[in-house]
């Protein structure tokens, strides 16, 4: 899997680089590399690709390839943004995810946030998620990022997101399209 998402943001950085925009958008890849801490002890590491455009068809599509340690979990989602001020937006979507393991069932997931440009260079992210499938309740997390916009379209970002279980250290490097 993690060849996969290796290859994925490759492909994905040189193609947005192609047609990249004068400022941001809701239109990202994003992939994250992290640690996971236990509640009960111990660790594992945490690693996701994500891509979120939009379409004409709907507001925002996202995929997502994320791994909690031996757990990977596929997510394809649709959702809507709208404009707060002129720097910021809130959003929201709706996930089916899938799971790598056979004892856990797919569900869905909502996840609403908001993105917040605090400076020229500095925007605060925020967002709650809700798994509702039995087997995956851990997996719902509250996130705080702070990203560096490096240039006007690429960021980099320290991440915290508390499950239910567990907690997840993340660093992301994000390009607008």
């Amino acid at each position: 899997m993690k060849k996969l998402i290796q290859t994925g943001l490759a492909v994905a950085i040189t193609a947005a680089s192609i047609g990249v925009n004068a400022e941001p958008t809701v239109s990202y890849v994003e992939y994250a590399i992290g640690d996971i801490d236990y509640d009960s002890g111990g660790s594992a590491d945490y690693s996701s690709l994500a891509l979120t455009f939009e379409t004409p068809i709907v507001p925002l599509l996202s995929l997502e390839l994320a791994e909690y340690g031996s757990l990977e979990v596929s997510r394809i989602g649709v959702g809507d943004y709208i404009e707060v001020g002129s720097a910021s937006y809130l959003y929201g979507l709706v996930h089916f995810n899938d799971y790598n393991l056979d004892h856990i069932d797919s569900d869905f997931s909502l996840t609403a946030g908001v993105n917040a440009q605090l400076t020229e260079r500095l925007e605060l992210r925020l967002s709650l998620s809700e798994f509702t499938g039995d087997d995956t309740d851990s997996l719902s997390n509250t996130k705080v990022g702070l990203a560096y916009y490096l240039a006007e379209n690429a960021s980099l970002s320290a991440n915290y997101a508390s499950h239910d279980v567990f907690n997840v250290v993340s660093f992301s490097a994000r390009l607008n399209f």
